[in-house]
């Protein structure tokens, strides 16, 4: 549902911005529809959903919780590696989705619809990979060798996308780096919870998204600052990057195939 959301949100996106729309309730209409159904999600999820477990000595909420979290990795010896993974795949990844609109248009000149067309197939091959493909490798292979199987695939992909002339052949190779980078994500987060015991799941998948949220801020901000150069030269960014999670995720596979 998360998937199939995201893919949704970006035709809606573009549905109200055409001319019409625009012209009725001016560049913040997106921002309106967006602050809406996040009141609506947040209403629902107060009614619906009840709390099984209650803090002891009850529960304070910090503005620095987040930060808190991500400072909370250094104690989970056991994950603290695919923390770094999961952060980095999230900056390089992040880096390169974030720009393809604009990549999109200063290398292909492409326009809206297109891009809008592009990145749905890219949301539907994330879908497709998370979901289908996932499936089926799992059962034949662990999480660890898919994992690092993907960060591979996703790296070599970004950069063979950036030297196609065509703007049909590059959103296709990117389109498949998505599928890639779908079992990525889904097999490092496996690998981390399955690396900490039970009484800690809760505190590990906050920590997660802590971690997400900051991948992407960086994301943001190198993108932002390199663009200043040269857009090209991010999607290189990102291959480097992504070099990171793949010597994780390949030491930990060596070192557990040493194991056994």
């Amino acid at each position: 549902l998360f998937l199939f959301s995201w893919v949704l949100s970006i035709v809606i996106g573009v549905y109200f911005s055409v001319p019409d729309f625009l012209r009725a309730g001016g560049p913040m209409l997106g921002f309106l529809i967006t602050a809406g159904l996040s009141l609506v999600n947040f209403f629902a999820v107060w009614i619906c959903l009840q709390e099984t477990a209650v803090p002891k000595g009850g529960y304070k909420f910090t503005l620095l919780g987040g930060i808190k979290n991500i400072a909370h990795v250094v104690e989970l010896k056991s994950v603290r590696l695919l923390f770094l993974a999961y952060l980095f795949w999230v900056i390089g990844w992040g880096m390169s989705i974030q720009l393809f609109p604009l990549y999109s248009i200063e290398v292909y000149q492409a326009f809206v619809m297109d891009i809008t067309t592009r990145m749905i197939f890219l949301g539907v091959f994330w879908i497709f990979g998370s979901y289908f493909v996932n499936r089926g490798l799992l059962k034949k292979y662990n999480s660890l060798i898919i994992a690092n199987i993907g960060i591979i695939v996703v790296a070599v992909l970004i950069l063979v996308a950036t030297w196609m002339g065509h703007y049909t052949l590059f959103a296709f190779f990117y389109s498949i780096a998505a599928l890639f980078s779908a079992l990525t994500m889904s097999n490092t987060m496996n690998l981390i919870s399955t690396g900490v015991p039970m009484n800690v799941q809760g505190k590990t998948m906050g920590i997660s998204q802590s971690m997400m949220a900051l991948g992407w801020i960086l994301s943001a901000i190198i993108a932002v600052t390199m663009d200043r150069h040269d857009i090209g030269f991010n999607y290189y960014l990102s291959a480097i990057v992504l070099i990171v999670p793949i010597l994780i995720l390949f030491g930990k596979f060596v070192r557990r195939s040493h194991h056994q």
